[in-house]
């Protein structure tokens, strides 16, 4: 089966649309960012198309959710959770830590 240029294009249209409701959109981010904080980094993207395809779910919407915790950022997350944490719930000690 040979898919021509118009198909594709059709089907990349298709997947980029957003005249979805907003609160279809905002689900399919919601989504996306639930799987973002998968431990799957090969695979999010996957699960995301995946996930996006079973609900019937703008696809680029919920990669874009998937996409925002990458694993470059990942430290900057975990560094913020930590802090925020800290000040949330304080060393039993009195100390503050090294921050």
């Amino acid at each position: 089966m040979r898919l021509s240029f118009g198909a594709v294009r059709e089907q990349l249209r298709q997947s980029i649309r957003f005249d979805d409701p907003t609160w279809r959109l905002a689900l399919a981010i919601a989504i996306g960012v639930f799987i973002s904080f998968t431990p799957f980094y090969g695979l999010q993207t996957l699960l995301a198309i995946g996930f996006a395809v079973i609900f019937r779910l703008n696809r680029a919407a919920t990669v874009a959710g998937a996409w925002l915790n990458l694993p470059w950022f990942a430290p900057l997350v975990y560094a913020g959770a930590l802090k925020i944490g800290t000040l949330v719930v304080p060393d039993p000690d009195g100390t503050r830590g090294a921050w």
